[in-house]
């Protein structure tokens, strides 16, 4: 992350998740794996080597979704979208396909940044996957 809203640039990152010989659209020997794609090729990936969720259009990273393993859960730190793509959907689209991942990993959801706690206070399917920071010690 280059500063507290935006990730890194998408030309760096698409660079580097190509090293492997493939886009990070399946998994694969860095520890990604894909979690949503669509016909604008835009997908949510899972980077566990960089532990966060990647947000790519195209080539280009548009955000990220940090987070960190704990005791069966996953715990949302910071979410950051690119300047240019803020106020579209892009960080509901990201953080959707996060989740949806973490429930179907079987693993309890702690909203620790405010744009993931905003989400799920309105998106009530997540309810029952939530978990309090106080739980995980």
């Amino acid at each position: 992350m280059t500063d507290e809203t935006s990730p890194e640039t998408g030309n760096e990152a698409g660079t580097e998740a190509n090293e492997t010989g493939s886009a990070k659209t399946e998994a694969n020997e860095t520890g990604s794996a894909k979690t949503e794609a669509n016909a604008d090729d835009e997908r949510v990936v899972r980077n566990d080597e960089r532990e966060r969720y990647e947000l790519w259009r195209g080539n280009t990273l548009v955000g990220v979704a940090d987070v960190r393993e704990m005791n069966g859960a996953t715990v949302f730190t910071h979410t950051g979208i690119r300047p240019e793509f803020q106020g579209a959907g892009s960080g509901s689209t990201l953080v959707k396909a996060a989740l949806e991942d973490t429930v179907a990993r079987g693993e309890k959801i702690v909203a620790g940044c405010s744009f993931v706690a905003d989400y799920v206070a309105e998106h009530h399917e997540f309810d029952e996957h939530l978990a309090s920071p106080d739980t995980l010690r």
